[in-house]
């Protein structure tokens, strides 16, 4: 039965946005009890092909975005690559005292001012992710007042500043959407979010961004290319 449901899938008889039979109809179609069918929409709404909303159903849900993690790239150009409409809504932007943490990471004193951008990022109207960006102010004095809405941030980082955003370290770990989260990426609390945690570095090797991302995980899958380390090395 869960085969079937995804052969449709995959052969376009089930798009995106349909609603799916329910547990009684598809008892009915396959002869199977409901308890069966139940089972069978939880572990498709668990892998992601489907979505469930109180009250009316389960829906087929969008396909997922497969993004790399090994490109240092912003949310707009990605979304337009992939040729998607990118939008950004900007929740706060202010200057803040660099608390332990973000210090440790940008390498300055705890006190120290930072820019703080909180964002949310959209495509084609969705919202797909929160992102809580960490900016050291010498690197890009000033940042706060240019369009943070309509333009790429790491767009107007390499125009108007000359940073080459040329390597980052990230950190990459599952965890449930908390309440505000949930909120404002139109999910329901407790929801799998994936949560990146970047640094980024320019070319003169300096810590210029510690961003904190929030992706919905029903809308995201990561995938990273791994390589053996070549004839002389040892792997399996």
């Amino acid at each position: 039965m869960k085969n079937c449901l995804l052969d449709d899938m995959k052969a376009g008889r089930l798009r995106p946005g349909d609603r799916v039979p329910s547990e009684r109809e598809l008892s009915d179609r396959f002869g199977v009890s409901r308890m069966t069918a139940r089972q069978a929409l939880v572990q498709l709404e668990v892998e992601g092909y489907l979505v469930r909303e109180q009250g009316k159903g389960s829906f087929v849900a969008s396909p997922k975005i497969v993004q790399p993690l090994t490109l240092v790239s912003g949310f707009t150009e990605d979304m337009r690559r992939r040729g998607l409409r990118p939008a950004t809504r900007v929740l706060s932007a202010a200057e803040v005292p660099a608390d332990s943490r973000v210090a440790a990471a940008l390498q300055c004193r705890e006190g120290t001012p930072i820019y703080r951008l909180e964002r949310l990022r959209l495509a084609d109207d969705e919202p797909l992710a929160l992102e809580i960006s960490h900016l050291t102010v010498d690197a890009c004095p000033g940042v706060l007042t240019l369009d943070l809405e309509g333009q790429s941030l790491y767009d107007q980082l390499r125009n108007r500043y000359d940073l080459q955003l040329l390597w980052a370290t990230q950190t990459l770990e599952a965890v449930p959407a908390e309440e505000w989260q949930a909120e404002v990426l139109n999910v329901r609390p407790g929801t799998p979010l994936m949560h990146m945690e970047r640094l980024v570095h320019d070319q003169w090797d300096r810590p210029v961004e510690l961003v904190l991302s929030y992706y919905r995980g029903d809308r995201y899958r990561f995938v990273a290319e791994l390589r053996t380390q070549g004839e002389n090395g040892h792997g399996h």
